[in-house]
């Protein structure tokens, strides 16, 4: 609300003041000026953009020995894809946006079918527009929220949907009669929207767990557990755990109209904390704009107080004698209190100040980002554990034999095809000249981890590529015999992939070979 302040609002005005400086029994006469300049967008979209130029992406990589690394290359094709389709970026803004202004935003991850008439599902990032619509368990030690016991989402929808999607529900006008404890269920309903949440939480099952001699564990409950007794293996060492398994149900407030079990090992609702701290065992979280609301205040009442100066004083005024002020210019004109709230400064903000060389004003820049730099931790923290989910729900969900697209590094995308039933996490299938003309995955062989990298996107890549290469061909020119695919390849125009095409058949097929290929096939081509 601080942070949305406005010349029409006047949200960054305390009531009382406005009250006593603003029209008198309708009379605007002896009104006293109340001017609001906002600042404070300023500097959170000095933070949110940079995101937005600089964004994190997980990268997977293998966390056993039974992991293929090619595998690993899949899974990431796969969340770049799932990331296309969903729109993520629009779900990490706003929860960056979110986490800068005040201090949490969220992410959340949900599984919807691929099309209408299809049985296959996909796994889909949401966006969270409403952090406040987000009740999450608050004994949880984990900044991303990855130990939650049970969380909540609110939602208003209208009421012609609701019924819609739940005809079998109570009907809305029952529902206002309706309540637990001392509270009707009125405040889940208003004039043309209904109240829904939907509820994750976690259940605990005791069992066993069984490490057999060939140095597998499963649960005593597992197919493959029955399989060793049937074998006449016996376990090794077993163990009493608990199994968490996460529940979802969609209520209205008095009743459930929808609930099943969530095919992941985690809640997934991926907190993204601003600033966190600690004080007499309650927690606190907030992000630019607490600190900076006195400076914000202080500066709209001088500047209003400069107005209605100006506008009283005669026209030749006087402020002070001659050299008074000498050597205080900047500190009349000017207060720092709110750069020095947010940690950023003249340089940061783009302003002109006392440096001159390109190295002193990138040194002055990355000053005031490493003020701020928490903030785009702790988002690229919670992509981490984004993708981590991801990577949990793909062997789960792409459950059965499909071809599946990914979406590779350049933005091209491809189509894989996956078989969870084999047994190998990489299946070739080659012909008698033993070329490898497909390739089959099962992404549900092996343990895989992940890890996350902050930077321009492809685009800004490929054009620092581009220049790149254009000073090394330009010394080098037989370089173009060499590489001059790969530097028409990173061009725009329309025409250059094209042209790269052709272009790369001018070039030695040695220096293009495919090390699929025989020797002897690379030299007949």
């Amino acid at each position: 609300r601080f942070s949305a302040g406005s010349p029409d609002n006047r949200w960054q005005w305390p009531a009382d003041v406005l009250s006593t400086r603003g029209s008198v029994q309708g009379q605007t006469l002896n009104a006293r000026p109340c001017l609001t300049i906002n600042k404070l967008p300023q500097h959170i979209k000095q933070v949110t953009n940079d995101q937005r130029q600089n964004r994190p992406a997980g990268k997977v990589i293998p966390a056993d020995d039974k992991a293929d690394i090619a595998v690993a290359e899949i899974f990431d094709g796969l969340v770049r894809y799932i990331e296309y389709i969903s729109d993520a970026d629009v779900a990490y803004d706003t929860a960056c946006e979110n986490q800068v202004t005040f201090g949490e935003g969220y992410i959340r991850l949900y599984t919807d079918y691929c099309d209408d008439d299809s049985f296959n599902q996909d796994i889909r990032i949401g966006r969270v527009r409403n952090s406040f619509a987000v009740y999450m368990d608050p004994t949880i030690q984990d900044p991303c929220g990855a130990d939650a016991e049970w969380c909540f989402i609110t939602e208003d929808i209208l009421k012609e949907e609701y019924e819609r999607d739940y005809p079998n529900a109570m009907p809305i006008s029952s529902l206002m009669s309706q309540g637990v404890g001392d509270q009707s269920a009125g405040e889940w309903i208003n004039e043309d929207t209904i109240r829904i949440a939907e509820y994750y939480y976690a259940e605990y099952e005791k069992t066993t767990l069984n490490l057999y001699p060939n140095g597998e564990s499963y649960y005593a409950d597992a197919p493959e557990a029955k399989q060793m007794t049937q074998m006449g293996l016996a376990p090794t060492k077993t163990r009493k755990v608990n199994r968490r398994k996460i529940k979802y149900c969609k209520i209205n407030g008095f009743e459930i109209l929808d609930e099943k079990d969530w095919a992941g090992k985690c809640i997934p609702v991926i907190r993204v904390v601003g600033n966190e701290f600690e004080v007499d065992g309650r927690m606190f979280v907030s992000g630019i704009v607490r600190n900076a609301k006195d400076a914000q205040r202080m500066y709209n009442y001088w500047v209003s107080q400069e107005a209605e100066m100006l506008a009283l004083a005669p026209k030749a005024p006087f402020i002070g004698y001659g050299g008074q002020f000498e050597g205080y210019e900047m500190q009349w004109k000017t207060s720092d209190d709110i750069k020095a709230t947010t940690g950023q400064y003249d340089s940061s903000l783009g302003q002109t100040s006392n440096e001159r060389s390109g190295k002193a004003i990138l040194a002055r820049e990355r000053q005031g980002d490493t003020g701020t730099y928490h903030y785009i931790d702790n988002l690229a923290r919670a992509v981490r554990y984004v993708t981590r989910q991801i990577v949990d729900l793909i062997p789960k969900i792409y459950d059965t034999q499909r071809i599946a697209q990914i979406v590779g590094l350049d933005g091209d995308s491809d189509s894989v095809k996956i078989d969870p039933d084999q047994p190998e996490p990489v299946r070739e299938i080659v012909n008698e000249e033993g070329i490898v003309l497909e390739r089959i995955y099962n992404p549900g062989v092996g343990k895989y981890d992940v890890r996350v990298t902050t930077g321009p996107s492809y685009m800004t890549k490929r054009q620092e590529a581009m220049e790149a290469m254009s000073q090394i061909l330009q010394g080098n020119p037989q370089l173009w015999a060499v590489a001059g695919d790969l530097f028409i390849k990173n061009m725009d125009w329309p025409g250059a992939q094209e042209m790269a095409k052709r272009f790369a058949k001018t070039i030695d097929p040695k220096l293009l070979g495919d090390d699929d290929k025989s020797p002897e096939l690379q030299a007949a081509e």
